[in-house]
């Protein structure tokens, strides 16, 4: 290779180094703020003077944040007329990070003690129990689910378990919180652990989360408490509500803790037929 084409070579590497050294300082001081886009002010020494030809590249520069707006805002204007978020594909804005996803349903019975709250059947936005009452540890149950636990343990105490109840009823604002720090821990995870805002049996005021010792166990059904609770549950009405190896169905990893009242006819028909909650309703 002879010396001129060598040092060309050398040239142009010491020009790319330079221009990818500039290029991440660059991009570095944009989002340190030492330099502000869009003609802001910067830590930058004053503007120097401009050729003709620069002036106009950044007047036509200036034209085209206006038809980029102009783009979104018809966008936007085109889903809301659908009743869908641009920014979220929902069905319904709540007002709250947390709208309705599309695709979804809002069930019209939610005082119904069978009612089906899960991934696609949404709570009504506003709605609240209107007859919670304390079953204890700070926690809330709708009143003839907390009559139901009270028998429930009972039976247990009397074979000789104890349980507490560690998470009861939620308001739609507790779930929100739940909901967002699953989310910023494991976006991809988090809704299998976590259930969306008003699609939450917590919300519902008929579900409970159990523990004999104030901490969730996933082996609890290998516990004497818990095979008692698959024994016996049923017969008070409640039901594992996320049993394991159902998570397709359910959308929600095993849960041995989780247990929904659905009242003693349907839990005794769910308990019998071996189905989850959405496999039953799928079957009948």
């Amino acid at each position: 290779m002879d010396k001129k084409r060598k040092a060309g070579i050398v040239i142009a590497a010491v020009l790319l180094a330079l221009a990818l050294g500039s290029a991440a300082w660059y991009g570095s001081a944009v989002e340190s703020g030492r330099i502000v886009k869009d003609n802001q002010t910067t830590e930058e020494s004053g503007p120097e003077e401009k050729n003709e030809e620069e002036k106009q590249d950044e007047e036509t520069e200036e034209e085209v944040p206006e038809e980029e707006a102009s783009e979104g805002e018809e966008e936007i204007s085109s889903e809301e007329e659908n009743g869908e978020s641009a920014n979220s594909g929902s069905s319904q804005n709540t007002g709250d990070s947390y709208p309705r996803p599309a695709g979804t349903s809002v069930v019209s019975n939610p005082e119904s003690i069978a009612v089906l709250v899960n991934k696609a059947n949404f709570l009504p936005e506003g709605w609240e129990p209107s007859d919670l009452v304390s079953v204890g540890g700070g926690q809330q149950l709708r009143a003839e689910a907390a009559t139901a636990l009270s028998s429930l343990k009972a039976a247990a105490e009397a074979d000789g378990y104890t349980f507490n109840v560690i998470s009861g009823y939620r308001t739609k604002e507790t779930q929100i919180s739940l909901y967002s720090n699953y989310m910023a821990q494991d976006p991809e995870g988090a809704p299998y652990l976590s259930a969306y805002p008003r699609s939450s049996e917590h919300e519902l005021g008929l579900a409970m989360d159990i523990s004999p010792d104030w901490s969730l166990h996933y082996d609890l059904l290998e516990t004497g408490l818990g095979k008692w609770m698959t024994a016996h549950a049923h017969e008070y009405g409640w039901i594992l509500r996320y049993p394991e190896g159902k998570t397709e169905v359910t959308g929600y990893v095993f849960e041995a803790w989780h247990y929904r009242y659905v009242g003693k006819s349907l839990a005794a028909e769910i308990k019998s037929s071996g189905l989850t909650l959405e496999e039953y309703y799928g079957s009948i």
